[in-house]
């Protein structure tokens, strides 16, 4: 099934026990657009990543973040936790 671009899905349901998803967060200044990048891999070639923890907060309260190119609506406080976990001089994958 092939969709248009912009209706393709970010992602598609995991193989059980084979594969993670992770993030790449693209270097930025804290007060900056947050943009991402959202990737599956293989557990045994996984590479080094950060765990982050959250609390989802308000799902009717959210703000832009750019991720594989697209917009995404996120809440404020994942918003938050990729603004303070991000860093200035190089991506970082979480």
């Amino acid at each position: 099934m092939r969709f248009p671009p912009l209706e393709q899905p970010l992602y598609f349901p995991l193989l059980e026990g084979c594969v993670i998803r992770l993030i790449k967060l693209i270097l930025g200044a804290w007060n900056g657009l947050v943009s991402i990048r959202l990737f599956i891999m293989g557990l045994e070639h996984a590479p080094k990543y950060d765990a982050i923890s959250y609390v989802w907060g308000d799902p009717s309260n959210t703000v832009p973040i750019t991720c594989n190119g697209r917009k995404l609506d996120v809440t404020i406080n994942l918003n938050a936790v990729f603004k303070r976990t991000r860093l200035t001089y190089r991506s970082r994958i979480v």
